[in-house]
Order: C-alpha cells, then sequence, then structure tokens
C-alpha cells in the first residue's frame, strides 16, 4: 500500500499510491524523500550512525524524520517497484488520540526541523489556517475529544519549540533539502481546506479486501441478494473495495451507493444514488424508508450514523449492517443503537443548535435596528428584487414571474440580482429597471467558486441599501440566497425554504429569515411545472393569473410554408449544462444527416464557447456540414436566430426554454422530469426512455463512468418521428 512516502506544502506526509490500482507510474523505481517504516531496508551502520529513529516523535513520522536525516547525510531513499513485503497494518492504532495529537503534533514538528526558508513561511500560515478551520469544525460538531487533543498537540509543540530550534540550528540545517522536499510536494496534493481523514482511511486498504470478504462469508445465512444498498462514510475507497467483494460472492448482485453529493467514487461500478434535499424531513423520512425497503442488504460506513441505523433497522432489521474502517461487519440492533448513544454529544449537539438558534436570532435582532436606522423599513412596495443566482434556463422560467409581479404592482421599480454569468440575458428585459450584478465567491451556487470575495459581497450590499428595497423574490429557495435576502435590508422577504450547501447553515436554521416563506410541495413537485411553482409562490402576494415565461423577442409572425425554394430551417443545440443531460454526439450527427436527406433542412448548430468541441465531433462524419454557429453568437444574437426557426431540437437546456417561450416547434431530448422542467406551454415532443432507474437521473442519480444509459437508449428514429410530428 505504499511506494514511498509523499508530502503536502503544511507537512502532512502520507503512502504515496495508497489505495490506487497498480499501474504505470507505479513501475519504475522512484526516489523518495522517505519510506515507510513497516517495510524498508537500511544498513545496520548507517541506521546507527544517524541515531536511529528519533524517539521524540514516537510514531506516526518517526520514519518520515530519519529519512530526512539519511537524505541530509548523502544517502538516497529508492523505492524498489519488484520488492514486495507484507505488512499486516496494526488496526488498533488509528484512535482518536493517535490521529489528533501524535500525527499532527509530529508534523507541526516535521515543518519547523526540516522545511527551508522557502516553505516554512507558507506552511506555518498553511498549517495555522488549516487547524484553526479544524478547531471551529470541532466544536460545531461536538467532537470535543477531537478538539482537545488537537489542542494539546499545539501545546505540545510551543513545549518543545527550543529542542526544535536547536535541532535545526545544530545540524539538520534548514536548507539542504530545499530541492527534494519541493519535488516531493509536487507529486502530493493540496493542503486540505478542513480534514485528512481520507489520507489515514487509505492506509488500511491491503488488509481491508480480505477482512471484509472473510467477514461477509460469515453472512451466508442471509439468501443471495439481488440488491445491496450503500451509506457512504468518509472512506470512500472503501466502498471500491466492498463493491469488488460483493461481486465475487454474489456475482449477480446490483450494488448501489447512497451520496448527498454529486461526488465520483473512482472505481465504483454500481448505480449512485443522490438525495440532495435536506428541506421538509417528513418527505425526506418518507423518501429513505421508501428506497431502504427496495433493497435486501444495507450496508452503513458510518459509526455515528444513528439517524440512518434506526431508519434502516425500522424499515428492514434482518439486513442491516455497519462495517469500520477495517472491514469488521456488525448487525445494527436496538442494542448497538443504545450502546452507541453518548448522552453528552448530545448534550453538546442540542446545546450547539440552540446556540446557533439564538445566535442567528441575535444577528437579526441587531440587523433589524440597523436597517430600522438607514429608513430601510418602509411600509410601501417602491422597490421589488429578484434574486437570480440560476443558470440561464432558470432565468428564462423566471420571466413569468417577473412579468406576473410587475402587472400587479405597475408602479414599483423592479430590481434584478443577479450573477456575471446571467447579465446579459437579464439586461435585456423591458420589465426590469435595474441590474445588479453580484461577483463575490462568498454564498453563491458552489458550481461558481470564483468572484471577488469578501469585497464583491461588501459592493453588493452597499449597492442594494442605496436601493432601499422593500421585498426580495425568491424562486429558488436555497440558504445562500435567504441570507442574501435578509442581508438586503428589506421588510418582507418571500421564498421558498429548499435546501443548503452550507453544512453550519442548514436550510432549518436559516428559512427563519424569511417572513413570507412558503412550503414547497414537495411530494407533488413532479405534478407541477417549475412556472407553476413560482407563480404558486407569488398567490402570497395576491398574483393570480396565468402567465408564461418570454424571450423579450418580437414575435415572428405567421408560421412560414414549406416548400422546395425555401427549405426549413432546424436549430440544433447540442450541449447541455451537466453530462447527465447531453445525448451522444454521434447520434446528433446522425439525425442531422437524417434531416438534410430527408428535408433539406438549413441545419444550424448554436452553443457556448465551452461547446465548440462537441459541434467538431457532430460535424466530423458528416458529408454537408451545416452552419456552425457555436460560440459565434451573444444571447441577443441567438434568440434573434431561434425565433425564425421551423423547428428546435436539443437538449434540456436554456436554449430550449428559450426555443419554448418562442413557440417555436421544440423536440426535446431528455433524462430528467418533463413535467417539471420540460418545454412549457408550447407546441412540443419530449423524447425519453423510462428505465427502472430508482429516480429521474436529473434529480437524484448518476451512472458510474457516465454511462447514462436512459439517454443513450433513445434512438435517432425516436427523436425523428418526434420531429415529423411537428414540423
Amino acid at each position: 500500500n505504499s511506494f514511498g512516502h509523499a508530502m503536502n506544502r503544511i507537512g502532512f506526509a502520507w503512502d504515496y499510491g495508497a489505495g490506487e490500482i497498480d499501474g504505470e507510474k507505479f513501475s519504475r523505481e522512484r526516489e523518495a524523500l522517505s519510506v515507510c517504516g513497516g517495510a524498508f531496508l537500511i544498513r545496520r551502520d548507517l541506521f546507527l550512525s544517524l541515531g536511529g529513529f528519533d524517539e521524540k516523535f514516537f510514531m506516526y513520522g518517526e520514519d518520515v524524520d530519519l529519512g530526512l536525516r539519511a537524505v541530509a547525510a548523502g544517502y538516497k531513499a529508492v523505492v524498489i517497484p519488484k520488492a514486495v513485503v507484507f505488512h499486516y497494518k496494526n488496526i488498533f492504532s488509528a484512535n482518536t488520540r493517535h490521529l489528533e495529537f501524535l500525527e499532527h503534533r509530529n508534523r507541526w514538528r516535521r515543518v519547523l526541523k526540516y522545511f527551508p526558508r522557502g516553505l516554512l513561511g507558507e506552511a506555518v500560515r498553511g498549517g495555522m489556517k488549516f487547524d484553526l478551520i479544524s478547531f471551529f469544525r470541532f466544536l460545531f460538531r461536538g467532537e470535543l475529544n477531537r478538539f482537545f487533543y488537537r489542542s494539546m498537540a499545539i501545546i505540545s509543540v510551543f513545549i518543545s519549540l527550543p529542542w526544535i530550534i536547536w535541532e535545526r540550528t545544530r545540524g539538520v540545517k534548514g536548507d539542504f533539502l530545499s530541492d527534494k522536499i519541493t519535488t516531493l510536494i509536487r507529486e502530493g496534493r493540496k493542503p486540505p481546506e478542513i480534514d485528512v481523514g481520507y489520507l489515514f482511511a487509505k492506509r488500511q486498504w491491503s488488509a481491508n479486501r480480505e477482512k471484509m470478504f472473510r467477514e461477509f462469508l460469515k453472512r451466508q445465512k442471509i439468501a443471495a441478494p439481488s440488491r445491496v444498498l450503500f451509506l457512504r462514510g468518509p472512506q470512500p475507497e472503501m466502498l471500491t473495495e466492498m463493491d469488488m467483494v460483493l461481486k465475487e460472492i454474489y456475482s449477480q448482485v446490483e450494488t448501489v451507493m447512497l451520496v448527498a453529493d454529486k461526488r465520483r467514487i473512482g472505481g465504483f461500478t454500481g448505480t449512485i444514488l443522490d438525495l440532495p434535499y435536506s428541506g421538509n424531513i417528513s418527505y425526506f423520512f418518507k423518501l429513505w424508508s421508501k428506497i431502504f425497503k427496495k433493497f435486501d442488504i444495507i450496508l452503513i460506513f458510518r459509526e455515528n450514523a444513528l439517524f440512518k441505523k434506526i431508519l434502516a433497522l425500522s424499515v428492514f432489521p434482518k439486513a442491516s449492517f455497519t462495517i469500520d474502517d477495517v472491514g469488521r461487519l456488525e448487525k445494527v440492533s436496538v442494542l448497538r443503537i443504545l450502546r452507541e448513544v453518548n448522552p453528552l454529544k448530545l448534550l453538546f449537539s442540542f446545546l450547539n443548535h440552540v446556540f446557533k438558534k439564538i445566535f442567528l436570532r441575535l444577528i437579526f435582532c441587531l440587523g433589524e435596528v440597523v436597517f430600522f436606522m438607514l429608513g430601510l423599513r418602509r411600509k410601501k412596495l417602491n422597490k421589488i428584487l429578484f434574486i437570480q443566482m440560476g443558470q440561464l434556463g432558470d432565468l428564462v422560467l423566471e420571466t413569468a414571474g417577473v412579468e406576473a409581479i410587475k402587472k400587479k404592482f405597475p408602479e414599483a421599480k423592479i430590481i434584478s440580482l443577479v450573477g456575471p454569468w446571467g447579465e446579459e440575458w437579464v439586461r435585456r428585459d423591458p420589465m426590469i429597471d435595474k441590474v445588479i450584478v453580484y461577483d463575490a465567491s462568498w454564498i453563491r451556487p458552489s458550481h461558481l467558486k470564483t468572484g471577488r470575495g469578501g469585497m464583491g459581497l461588501f459592493h453588493t450590499l452597499i449597492a442594494l441599501w442605496r436601493e432601499r428595497i422593500d421585498l426580495t423574490i425568491d424562486f429558488r429557495g436555497e440558504a445562500n440566497n435567504i441570507i442574501l435576502s435578509y442581508l438586503s435590508g428589506a421588510r418582507l422577504r418571500l421564498g421558498y425554504s429548499l435546501r443548503s450547501q452550507n453544512v453550519f447553515l442548514p436550510i432549518e436554521e436559516v428559512k427563519f429569515l424569511l417572513n413570507l416563506c412558503c412550503e414547497y410541495p414537495w411530494e407533488k413537485r413532479h405534478s407541477f411545472h417549475q412556472v407553476e411553482h413560482n407563480l404558486r409562490l407569488l398567490k402570497k402576494l395576491g398574483v393570480r393569473g396565468d402567465f408564461k415565461p418570454r424571450a423579450n423577442t418580437p414575435s415572428r409572425g405567421a408560421k412560414r410554408e414549406h416548400s422546395e425554394a425555401e427549405p426549413p430551417l432546424v436549430i440544433v443545440h447540442p450541449g447541455a449544462s451537466r453530462i447527465e443531460k447531453t445525448w451522444p454526439a454521434e447520434k446528433f450527427s446522425k439525425l442531422i444527416e437524417r434531416l438534410q436527406d430527408g428535408y433539406g433542412a438549413r441545419v444550424v448548430l448554436v452553443g457556448s464557447a465551452g461547446e465548440v468541441a462537441l459541434g467538431k465531433t457532430i460535424t466530423d462524419p458528416l458529408k454537408e456540414n451545416p452552419i456552425v454557429a457555436i460560440g459565434k453568437t451573444t444571447l441577443d444574437e441567438l434568440t434573434a436566430l431561434i425565433s425564425e426557426a421551423d423547428l428546435f431540437i436539443g437538449n434540456e437546456s436554456g436554449p430550449m426554454h428559450i426555443a419554448a417561450s418562442l413557440s417555436i416547434p421544440t423536440v426535446a431530448i431528455m433524462s430528467g422530469v418533463p413535467s417539471l422542467y420540460g418545454p412549457y406551454n408550447t407546441v412540443c415532443r419530449v423524447v425519453q426512455k423510462k428505465l427502472s432507474c430508482w429516480q429521474p437521473c436529473i434529480e437524484h442519480c448518476y451512472c458510474p463512468d457516465d454511462r447514462y444509459q436512459c439517454l443513450k437508449e433513445i434512438e435517432v428514429e425516436d427523436v425523428w418521428r418526434a420531429a415529423k410530428q411537428i414540423i
């Protein structure tokens, strides 16, 4: 499990290659800074002349320290690919005391003792930032034992500073390893933002596989399972190992991993089911219960997942197991759950919850006083702010809500708070009087990390306060937008409370900031289109009526008659914001060929600058190339071009919603939920393959290795047939 050591810029050292499959990069000799203490060969006289292992390191880092001293004496640490050592690691050593005290104490000693002057300052700053974030995390999560041992590690480093300085000046100079440390750091990872648990977990994989295999064979009393559900823990690589073990024992088993984010797990060959919702608790419980009942075995890869264990026990009590970080299986039972309940931790979690509620409400009260003094608490609705942080498709659908508000409050000034990616679209809306661009990395969607940081947020707030907003409206229901709506100083704040991307500020903690909060119909959400959900929210303000999305382009007039002299104009958009929405490029090529041969159609490929390569892949096999406008049009030009089309064909995307809003006949190729995200109120055909998946993949799951069978099974003939029906 080790090919020498690697190190990052804050002094963490770990086994290079741990958890990876053996391959080309491990087939050549490699010079390392040090090697694993459990598998190395050194001459006895050299070992003694170097002073052996430094007892002040005790363990976790004493081998790195020895390697650094050997290199300082002019020797090399070389990893030999053909050398194999069987090392049964001590599975009982990875406890909190070892990982939080010894590991971090020795990390700091290593940095201060060996890092050259060119890297020392960066390492100290990065290490301090890492520890401070970790301390706050431990407090918020109630992990007092980790907080205590990490604190003791820092104190121990301060106490040993005289010895470290003496060692650094006596013989172990800080500059002798400058090139070697810098080289090795380039091979390692960047310093982790919060935690390095994944590094420690990878140290056991060489022993885990056999352990898990033996443990699961003990459970052969269970009939051969057809479906196994994995509840992911902090060691993602262990899921891959368990996936392979189960498929060795039961060749036909189907494995499914339940996650709460779109993180891909390398080597996992099963289905990945994503449940990002953190809104209505009763709906969430019903959804999980419904999913759990579909499986024969539930494997929980966590030690402290009490909610999941209770739910698994109540839904399927005979085949629910926990698995620890060394592969030991244990059946979930009432006694096990009771044994894991820590009254002090529950008390601290409760106090932490109460503290956050009190703290947030104190800030709320202080904000109310400040906003009142600034004169932001007016009773009239003179200025209304739309928080529009979605992508192009979301912005198109929200135009119906903007029009509804403009009709209800014709005298009010409509302002839009939008990200830079949507500024061009919003500025051209005649019903929006002013646009404020939010270009900050704080409190913004996780898929867009750029921005001007705190200063960007500050400038945005100043611009909002100058406008004296009276009402904010947010259709997305994200905690980030709820916080922004309150910080705007508006007296009335309307929105859903759906989800949060912030671990420390779940949606339940911040939804009180909405004084016009509307409950989202979770169980019936697929029964209504997103436009209807938006208009339903506006009923809180007395808005009534049927409004449609607008593209702000004059109507093209009567539909032109097809003739041989004037072949139909077909706009094709092959791209999408995510891969799970994208129909294969080779099928678009065949479809365009059918359109050209069957109708003599003038085909225009449209898309963003990032889709140029996709367009080339589509046009290369064609005998007659279509007009390629990918990356060559502004939003105004794209909208005008779509308005002249006789037919639009594309994936679920912003251009598809633009075509639908212009009443252009549309063929939408979808993997998601047409009733919720499909073309709205237009002549359209939705082409979709319904497979036996757990949920529509656009909402809840995605396939490993980019399989997306629901899209790949849509044939060219299916789209061609839909196009002939409406062209």
